[in-house]
């Protein structure tokens, strides 16, 4: 046996591995049916509804601390609309 034909079952063999290991994937991801859209972010709607909904929870969770600092200096609560409009024009820390 020469030391060619040692190498090309070598390099035989690493192709059969790395072909198995790439069908083995494909197959295994075929397999996998169900919403991986979303991890995938294939759809954006969906991403963008989340969006909106996790910035109006950080919205929301932001006046509840600005209302909290303004009664430690025994000023009255602000609403959402009020908030929003400081917010807008920039003036919410005076």
């Amino acid at each position: 046996m020469t030391p060619l034909a040692a190498v090309d079952g070598l390099v035989l063999v690493a192709v059969a591995v790395v072909a198995a290991l790439v069908l083995g994937v494909i197959v295994l991801g075929r397999s996998q049916r169900g919403g991986h859209s979303g991890f995938l972010e294939w759809d954006p709607v969906a991403r963008t509804a989340w969006r909106h909904d996790q910035e109006s929870v950080d919205v929301e969770e932001m006046l509840a601390l600005h209302n909290g600092e303004r009664r430690r200096r025994g000023l009255d609560a602000l609403t959402m609309e009020e908030y929003l409009e400081q917010v807008r024009r920039g003036t919410t820390g005076r």
